[in-house]
């Protein structure tokens, strides 16, 4: 038995849901269980489980909001030509109180890690209250048309349960249009004064503004979701791109994969097209291989000599069976094949002008001097005797001048080898001067 006392504080308080709206209250209840459990079946993850009642929910508001938003597009945005539908407008606000309490306690049970502090309990309690002061004030109508706004809900709910149906795009632009842009308009038309008196009746406090507070309230958290999606749609771009990035640097290029057939006989290999630049003396003088120098040739490629003459017959007339060449094996010649790409060239140095220069007149000059050097200590040794060659013809001491004249001799010819290595040096400066 209830007192009357408290009966009166509670519809002070809070209006309850009028009774003939009940049935759509626990239909609503009582669908929501039931529809989890059948999509539970198809979907065995909890994190796609917990948003089966959402999809179906935000779905059914969609399609019984659709009557009134076509009466506010068709007026071009008039709040006036959207008719009350009353019953269809306050059942549905029951199913979706109902909706909301079932959705807890399912969740609770069932996937109650997924049903957060302030998108589960504050949310679900506060629309609870909302919903049902909406439905006392006469302005389930108002609640219908902004129903709409649970598409881009549905579209995320659906996204989740089928990944393949996802677009970030899609849904990001239906919450802009619907929950951003046409949420702002509805506060802004139910500021004006003739929304406000002819609409809303004039009545005095919440009773004409109620609509445009609750809206207004409602804005920063769906401008707060929008923001939020905009930087997931931003941040899943980036890592899209580094993924290339990253993919393109690893897989390597068809410069730098060395290939396993082998090059054919006069291919050309990658940077001796640089080498040619360079004369075969100023080549030689700086180490870099030229085409006069012999390549190394392996024992199994040289030539057979000559096979025995008939001229060389054994004792009795039989000539000497042919020798067989030995065979390489197949490990070697399978190295053959593959020695070819091995004489890829990609990181070859090849030293500037300015540096051949720098090395070959310092090296001619230091052969130039050191020549002319020898040639100098040769000349004296001879023409005083003491060289080995005087020294030897004539026992030790200047030997009867024959010495003298073998070293002089000999000085002249060291002094001719100077002037050929100044010489030299001379020619390998005007081939780096035409270099």
């Amino acid at each position: 038995m209830s007192s009357p006392l408290l009966a009166a504080a509670l519809a002070r308080t809070w209006p309850p849901l009028p009774p003939h709206l009940i049935p759509a209250f626990w239909l609503s209840f009582l669908l929501t269980p039931l529809i989890y459990s059948l999509g539970a079946l198809r979907y065995p993850e909890r994190r796609k489980r917990a948003w089966i009642a959402t999809a179906t929910a935000s779905g059914c508001m969609t399609l019984c909001a659709l009557p009134f938003f076509l009466d506010w597009a068709g007026s071009w945005g008039s709040l006036a030509a959207v008719r009350e539908r009353k019953w269809l407008a306050e059942n549905v606000c029951a199913a979706f109180v109902g909706y909301l309490i079932s959705d807890l306690i399912t969740g609770l049970i069932f996937y109650s890690e997924h049903v957060s502090l302030l998108m589960g309990w504050i949310h679900h309690t506060l629309y609870v209250l909302l919903v049902s002061y909406v439905i006392s004030q006469g302005w389930s109508h108002i609640f219908a048309l902004a129903a709409i706004m649970e598409l881009p809900t549905h579209h995320l709910a659906i996204a989740t349960l089928e990944p393949w149906l996802r677009n970030d795009y899609v849904f990001a632009g239906l919450f802009f249009l619907l929950r951003v842009a046409f949420h702002i308009l509805l506060i802004a038309q139910f500021c004006l004064p003739s929304v406000r008196i002819g609409v809303m009746g004039g009545k005095p406090g919440l009773g004409q503004w109620g609509p445009a507070v609750f809206l207004s309230l409602a804005l920063p958290m769906h401008v707060i979701w929008f923001h939020g999606c905009v930087k997931g749609i931003l941040r899943r771009q980036k890592k899209k791109r580094e993924a290339a990035k990253a993919a393109l640097v690893a897989q390597p290029s068809s410069e730098e994969a060395v290939s396993t057939e082998p090059v054919p006989v006069g291919t050309q290999t990658p940077g001796a097209e640089k080498l040619l630049a360079f004369s075969p003396s100023a080549a030689r003088a700086i180490g870099l291989p030229t085409p006069g120098l012999t390549p190394h040739t392996s024992p199994a490629l040289r030539p057979l000599s000559s096979p025995p003459s008939s001229s060389g017959t054994g004792a009795g007339g039989q000539l000497t069976p042919p020798i067989t060449p030995p065979q390489p094996s197949d490990a070697y010649t399978a190295g053959l094949s593959r020695a070819p790409s091995l004489l890829s060239l990609p990181n070859l140095y090849l030293p500037s002008r300015e540096e051949v220069r720098r090395r070959l007149g310092r090296e001619g000059r230091r052969e130039a001097v050191r020549s002319l050097r020898d040639a100098g200590r040769g000349v004296v040794m001879r023409v005083t005797g003491y060289a080995t060659a005087g020294a030897g013809s004539g026992g030790g001491y200047l030997g009867r001048g024959e010495g003298v004249g073998s070293g002089a001799e000999q000085a002249e010819r060291e002094r001719e080898g100077a002037t050929e290595g100044v010489e030299e040096s001379e020619r390998r400066r005007s081939e780096i001067a035409v270099y």
